[in-house]
Formats: C-alpha cells, sequence, structure tokens
C-alpha cells in the first residue's frame, strides 16, 4: 500500500473507532507505525493485555496491521530520522494528537475490561506469558543463542556503526 492508503485507512480507523493516534510514523517504505502515547508509565504486564485488545480492535474495524509485532514488547520500531534500506527514503514522523491518553481513556476506547484478564501468575514469577514463536534458522537454538554466540561473529567495529548510524 502507497503513502496516501495508508494515510487514508488510519483516517478512517481514527474515525470509526474515536482512538486517534498521537504520532504516525511513515516508514520509508509506504508503510506506517502508529503511536498511542500513554499520560503514565506502563508495565509490560499491564501493556500485553491492552496491546491485544488494540489488535482486537484494529481487525473489528478492518485496519491492516501487522499483530505479532504490535504484541511484542521486545520489538524495535524503524526511529524517524533513520532511511529505510530498501527503498532508501527517509523515516518521517507527524505529530496527530497532541494529549497523552490517560488508561482509562484509551481503556474505554479500545474496550478494554481488565476485569476480564486473567490474574494466575506463571510458576517462573513472570507477569507476561511466553513470548510468540518466531521462524529461526535450521539449527539454530534461539535468537538469544544465536546472539551469544561471539566466535562466529567478528567484533562489532564502533565507528563503522557511528558512520552508518543513519541507516539503523
Amino acid at each position: 500500500a502507497g503513502g496516501a492508503e495508508v494515510l487514508k485507512a488510519a483516517r478512517g480507523f481514527a474515525g470509526a473507532s474515536g482512538l486517534v493516534p498521537n504520532f504516525i510514523v511513515s516508514t520509508g517504505s509506504g508503510g506506517a507505525h502508529l503511536y498511542w502515547c500513554f499520560a503514565t508509565a506502563l508495565t509490560p504486564a499491564e501493556w500485553l493485555p491492552r496491546a491485544r485488545a488494540l489488535v482486537a480492535l484494529c481487525s473489528r474495524h478492518g485496519l491492516k496491521i501487522d499483530a505479532p509485532c504490535t504484541t511484542d514488547i521486545a520489538r524495535i520500531m524503524r526511529a524517524p530520522g533513520s532511511v529505510h534500506q530498501g527503498a532508501g527514503n527517509p523515516v518521517v514522523a507527524a505529530q496527530w494528537r497532541v494529549e497523552p491518553y490517560t488508561l482509562a481513556e484509551f481503556d474505554q476506547l479500545i474496550g478494554f475490561d481488565l476485569t476480564a484478564v486473567p490474574r494466575a501468575a506463571p510458576a517462573t514469577g513472570s507477569t507476561l506469558e511466553a513470548p510468540p514463536v518466531y521462524a529461526v534458522k535450521h539449527g539454530s537454538k534461539g535468537i538469544n543463542a544465536d546472539a551469544l554466540h561471539h566466535d562466529t561473529q567478528p567484533p562489532a567495529d564502533a565507528d563503522l556503526i557511528a558512520d552508518n548510524r543513519a541507516a539503523m
């Protein structure tokens, strides 16, 4: 989808749901990220069920999103000021709504019911469920194990990274 189609879809969603994003970020590839800011910080346990409710709301309104990205707390999104590697276009942000959302306001707009969230803590002591399983290369023990195998990776060059930071 092109930028104009994405903006039209975002406006349609905001108008139909009443959930106006605080920021819209053009990713440089024709897509966009929508951001909703809160007046207070959320813990991961508070955030995850709301992220799932947001995914459901988007689905009900026909807004095409990448649901695994929306519910992945560790996901690093494209940063404004960077450049999309494939397309070569800049990533830019525009503010849409100035005021941050209170939890009560956000919860009402997404139809989130705190009483419907299970409260049993897993045996590990974590308040989050296990993260979704993502595809990994054959023979891999996971992304963390792969990242920790320093003997198979060349050492990082800080100067090279700094010189190319706009492309990250």
